[in-house]
């Protein structure tokens, strides 16, 4: 079978490159004769390009590599501060001259200097031609007659005959002699990786260098990393990556790399830090510190802590459920409910038999807590007196493995300043948990968990497994805790602890000096009874902690699977003036994505789950899946669509409840709960328990009916993305047809107005649940879901016409779809009421206009803003419902999620006048009068805002970036983070800023940054292939990634290109 062989791409600039590589860490070597000197230009090296490889060394691993010496390289580069990888790879000095030479020559090195000296008695005139280094000898025939370096070649041939343990490599200008190992550049570099990879895993190794080598260092690096070679190609050339022309071109490269990595690279840009300990603060940072891995995640308390007023240790399967009832105040309720699992955590530590150790009980030196965002572990570090004078430092490090969704890991390492004595370590399982997170619920039941087994596997190995009592799901967990003391395995006495309540464990006792380095290592392992490819839980869990590798090895593995994930995941941005904010931007964008992941992962795909609006976090909401998933999806489909697949496929499994629940209300098609959880039933409780009142109140949330039209729109935009017609084919357009069915039995015909209406429903505004002193709930013709029914409508027949025939005649066949039901599409699509005022107004509902104005300034000026009036206003004994102020955005809804085209075409559809003037009018009227009580809130009216009024918009921006990190929603972030509100500030930067959008099979760039940004870099995924986006004031750059994919259509201004891989475009943008 012919090889195949890749194109080599030339780079204009290295623009192309750095898109290429993202935020990757990079380990990068140049060949130094030929890309940083020119050929035969001697050991020369330009100032200019020894400054460049000075900074380029301190953001990644910069190497030289050269057959010289290695002294004679380092005296030639003159940096410590790099890698030296000489004599074709024979030597290899590391950074700041440290010898770590592989070793594989020198047994050879006395046949060498016996070769060398022969070889210049033999050579005789042309002896000078002879180039001696340490580890090999270089002949160059350069300026020769053919038949003069024939003649020197023999005579090398001659001096070796007898020698198999040397040979000689030839190139079209020199002979080189060296050990006969196998060894050269390409087989140190990757040593040196090997070595790397120990300290930074999945670093991606790049090689620059001349494609006049005797062994091909391009084709060495394969898949693995990028090569680029300086000069044309040629035939060993042509299998890298890229090409530069020259040695000029290699500066510039240079500085732009430099540049880039500064922006990607910089550490605050990828660090959560606190830097002192805050118990009224400890519940937020708990949430926001949260590890996980798509399978389960775990809060950042302290591993000591129990669960308090202050701390509140929690672990969650995804999706993992259970239902309790609760008789309070005359009504018997019942809820399902994210399950709290047994905490894994726990370890506890005490000096001399004192009292276990607690920060609030010790005099604090230092503290410091870090989230590497970048690699998905969380640092802790603690230098403390305790009461009797003794000065401890306490370093931990954990992680939820991303790579092995089973497994989480945590490190101690004690480390005694100025005492000696004995320390005692209590590690456990902790199988007593109950929820309790969540303030308003603490008055219902919370044991979720009954024990079945706990037990000692053997001296560092203890087993847990429990049942939900109601779903009778199982979970196992199985805990191996070691001891090291000063490197090795310390000598502790171990004895087996456990309490029939829940709690297994092993209670350690070691000896301890001054200045000793005590770790303790303790891993779990974790399975539940619905896991795939699983004998049982219990079995499993046992077998894989038996498996398991010591923790810095799981480390790597770990971190390695991150890097993995940032290389489609990564934002980079470069705020500028005022609005640098200490890098803090980019780390909080990168903070959301961060969580999003840890929630919804490629470990997600095998797991029957939807993606809870706080994540797998905490306990608010109870675990359920609300509609938040209209602000996730757009990430996700840029970049990992197989996880949107997974969890629309949630919706699909759970499309017969969504039948039923529609029948319920007397209508066909499929009416998808507010509130979703194990099986699609609507987990909306029906009233709250008020525990200051003792009294239930009415939660009438349940009639948005809105909710539907997420789903439906969540299936095209994932199909928009992807153009995954086997999806939509077997999946997608039943959802799309079954919610459009139940729109079109929802909508009941007015025939004084001709027109469809929906009546009895509660908008995304939530406040308006009713009419003022009305008894029925629910209003009428809320514009937002009437027009969101219109447009599933029209999905739903473009859906027939897109399918193949025989398919859409064979899936309305199964669904009893009939021309007749087709043919009320088409009319109540067309037909549907929605009001707009005289002024151009878009009426929230029918009535909207009649209701009073609430007086905000009072308020704003009372309250500090209007965040809590719905509250407020109750305790002022007034309905809110007879107020215009909305919780969030409801009609802004729709700017939201079309683009002015799109909305035009839907208004004209419905025969409703509608200009690009009407959008102005009603985002100044409505925002004006809205509260932002929600998390939500900020993130769509930010998004309207941009184009016609940026500095609100950015205002709004960055509030809704502050949202779960300052906790704005006043104590909400302690019970889990507002995923949907993460991933919105994101889908801003996507849609708004990029000016992303999707439509006609096009994806199409408007872009839009702020005056505040400087720089903006996303990376995307669409339609097979991986783009690059960068945007300054003065260009947006598209730039896309090697792939098979057919090519795809991009829009910029009113043209539309062709891309396909390794190509990029740049676009000019006009002046501000």
């Amino acid at each position: 079978m012919p090889e195949t062989r890749k194109q080599t791409v030339e780079l204009p600039d290295a623009g192309l490159f750095v898109d290429h590589i993202g935020a990757s860490e990079l380990a990068i070597y140049f060949g130094y004769e030929g890309a940083l000197v020119p050929p035969g230009d001697g050991a020369k090296l330009d100032d200019a390009i020894r400054t460049q490889i000075e900074r380029l060394s301190k953001l990644c691993l910069f190497g030289v590599v050269s057959e010289r010496d290695v002294s004679e390289l380092r005296e030639c580069v003159g940096l410590d501060s790099v890698v030296y990888v000489g004599n074709h790879g024979f030597e290899v000095v590391a950074a700041h001259g440290k010898r770590i030479d592989p070793k594989p020559g020198d047994d050879y090195l006395p046949d060498l200097a016996e070769v060398g000296h022969e070889l210049s008695r033999l050579l005789g005139e042309q002896a000078d031609r002879l180039i001696r280094h340490r580890f090999l000898h270089k002949l160059t025939l350069d300026g020769l007659e053919a038949d003069e370096a024939a003649r020197l070649e023999e005579v090398v041939d001659e001096v070796l005959a007898n020698r198999p343990e040397l040979t000689a490599v030839r190139s079209t200008d020199a002979v080189e002699i060296m050990p006969a190992v196998g060894w050269h550049e390409g087989a140190a570099m990757e040593w040196a990786l090997e070595a790397i990879e120990r300290d930074t895993p999945g670093v991606t190794p790049v090689y620059v260098g001349p494609s006049s080598h005797p062994f091909d260092p391009f084709r060495f690096l394969g898949e693995r990393g990028i090569s680029i070679v300086v000069g044309e190609p040629g035939e060993k050339g042509a299998s890298a990556d890229f090409w530069l022309p020259d040695t000029d071109a290699v500066l510039d490269f240079l500085v732009h790399l430099t540049e880039h990595l500064d922006r990607v690279l910089s550490r605050e840009g990828w660090m959560l830090r606190y830097d002192k300990y805050d118990p009224d603060k400890e519940g937020t940072r708990e949430s926001l510190c949260t590890l996980g891995n798509g399978y389960f995640a775990t809060r950042g308390a302290a591993p000591e802590a129990d669960a308090d007023d202050i701390h509140y240790p929690g672990t969650y399967i995804a999706a993992f459920y259970n239902r309790l009832s609760t008789d309070r105040a005359g009504r018997k309720v019942e809820n399902e409910d994210l399950v709290n699992l047994p905490n894994w955590l726990s370890l506890k530590f005490r000096i001399d038999g004192e009292e276990w150790f607690d920060l609030d009980e010790v005099d604090i030196e230092s503290y410091e807590q870090t989230l590497d965002i970048k690699h998905g572990l969380l640092h802790r570090h603690v230098r403390f007196r305790d009461r009797l004078g003794r000065t401890t430092k306490v370093d931990q490090t954990r992680f939820v493995h991303m790579d092995d969704p089973h497994l989480g890991g945590l490190k101690t390492t004690v480390k005694p300043v100025d005492w000696s004595g004995v320390l005692e370590i209590r590690s456990v399982l902790d199988g007593q948990v109950v929820n309790d997170n969540v303030r308003s619920h603490a008055e219902l039941r919370k044991r979720h968990l009954e024990v079945l087994d706990l037990e000692e596997v053997d001296s560092h190995t203890v087993f847990l497994r429990v049942r939900t009592v109601q779903s009778r799901r199982e979970v196992a967990q199985a805990a191996r805790t070691q001891v090291y003391r000063n490197g090795e395995v310390a000598d502790a006495h171990a004895s087996f602890v456990h309490d029939v309540a829940g709690e297994v464990g092993h209670h350690y006792v070691v000896d301890v000096e001054r200045d000793d380095k005590l770790v303790v290592e303790k891993l779990v392992a974790m399975f539940n009874s619905r896991d795939v490819a699983v004998s049982e839980c219990g079995y499993n869990a046992q077998k894989h902690i038996r498996r398991a590798p010591r923790f810095d090895e799981a480390v790597v593995s770990h971190q390695r699977a991150w890097n993995h994930i940032w290389r489609r995941f990564d934002i980079g941005m470069v705020c500028r003036g005022e609005c640098r904010m200490d890098a803090m931007p980019v780390m909080i964008l990168r903070l959301h994505v961060f969580h999003l992941v840890q929630t919804a992962s490629p470990n997600t795909r095998d797991i029957d789950t939807g993606i809870p609006a706080r994540g797998w976090h905490g306990e608010a909401y109870r675990g359920h899946v609300f509609w938040d998933e209209l602000f996730i999806f757009p990430l996700l489909n840029l970049r990992m669509p197989e996880i949107t697949r997974a969890l629309l496929l949630y919706r699909h499994r759970r499309l017969d409840e969504a039948r039923h629940r529609a029948c319920d209300i007397g209508c066909k098609g499929a009416l998808y709960p507010w509130q979703s959880g194990s099986d699609g039933e609507e987990e909306t409780p029906m009233a709250h328990y008020q525990p200051d009142s003792k009294s239930w109140k009415p939660e009438n949330t349940w009639l948005q009916r809105h909710i539907s039209a997420a789903v439906a729109y969540n299936v095209w935009q994932y199909y928009q993305v992807t153009g995954d017609l086997e999806f939509l084919d077997r999946y997608g357009s039943e959802i799309i047809l079954e919610v459009a069915r139940f729109y079109a039995n929802l909508a009941t015909y007015n025939n004084k107005i001709d027109r469809y209406e929906i009546r009895h429903v509660v908008g995304p505004d939530e406040y308006h649940d009713r009419y003022p002193g009305a008894e029925e709930l629910g209003v009428h013709n809320n514009a937002y879901t009437n027009l969101m029914a219109v447009w599933v409508l029209t999905r739903a027949l473009e859906v027939l016409e897109l399918l193949p025939r025989r398919r859409a005649i064979e899936l309305c066949e199964r669904l009893h779809v009939t021309h007749r039901e087709v043919d009320k599409w088409h009319d109540v699509s067309r037909k549907m009421r929605v009001i707009v005022l005289d002024d151009g107004l878009i009426s929230q509902f029918e009535g909207y206009e009649t209701l009073e104005e609430l007086d905000r300034d009072r308020y704003r000026q009372e309250y500090g803003g209007l965040q809590h009036i719905a509250a407020v206003l109750e305790e002022e004994g007034r309905d809110i419902n007879e107020y215009k102020i909305s919780k969030q955005a409801d009609v802004l809804m729709l700017f939201y999620l079309f683009s002015d085209k799109e909305l035009q075409e839907l208004f004209a559809r419905i025969d409703v006048e509608f200009d690009e003037e009407m959008v102005g009018r009603n985002v100044d009227y409505y925002l004006e009068r809205t509260a932002h009580g929600s998390s939500l809130s900020r993130i769509v009216h930010s998004w309207v805002e941009a184009d016609r009024n940026p500095a609100r918009g950015w205002g709004l921006f960055t509030e809704a970036l502050l949202n779960d990190v300052a906790d704005t929603q006043g104590g909400t972030t302690p019970e889990g983070i507002h995923l949907g509100a993460m991933a919105g500030t994101v889908d801003i930067v996507e849609r708004s800023f990029v000016g992303l959008e999707i439509r006609e099979d096009v994806l199409r760039f408007k872009p839009n940054l702020p005056d505040e940004i400087e720089w903006l870099h996303v990376n995307l995924r669409y339609r097979g292939h991986s783009l690059a986006v960068t945007l300054q004031h003065d260009e947006l750059r598209v730039t896309t990634d090697e792939s098979c994919a057919p090519p795809i259509q991009v829009g910029f201004g009113d043209d539309v290109f062709e891309m396909s891989g390794l190509e990029s475009r740049v676009f000019s943008l006009p002046c501000h």
